[in-house]
């Protein structure tokens, strides 16, 4: 996969978009992968393409912490899940990442180390 060579080749963080169903969260070699954050603006009838999140990045001296926002589209605006709909949102996610913390208000949060990839050598 694409988002696996990029984690190889230096990158700390994937954020994959373009399909308009949200998909999962996957930690390779310590660094996350989203794999799609769904839509935003771009409602739909499907009711799957109705959950999103975004995502706020705190970028520190040797990490970053990550928390996930989950929302849903109604009538092209997004609005925040109740604490309810977020967790349930963000356990469809977390299968693919252990390291995904659901926290009490439906949010979603997870740590990771900065740097300190193994660069893969083509030369």
């Amino acid at each position: 996969k694409i988002s696996h060579e990029l984690i190889n080749d230096g990158a700390d963080i994937v954020i994959g978009s373009h399909t308009h169903v949200t998909q999962g969260v996957e930690m390779y070699n310590g660094k996350p992968i989203f794999y799609n954050l769904g839509n935003f603006i771009f409602d739909q009838s499907n009711p799957a393409t109705h959950s999103s999140y975004f995502l706020n990045l705190a970028l520190h001296e040797d990490n970053c912490t990550v928390t996930l926002y989950p929302t849903y589209l109604s009538n092209y605006l997004p609005h925040f899940m109740d604490a309810e709909s977020g967790k349930a949102l963000i356990n469809v996610l977390n299968p693919h990442s252990d390291q995904l913390k659901v926290n009490d208000d439906g949010t979603g949060e997870l740590t990771f180390k900065l740097g300190n990839n193994t660069l893969n050598s083509t030369d």
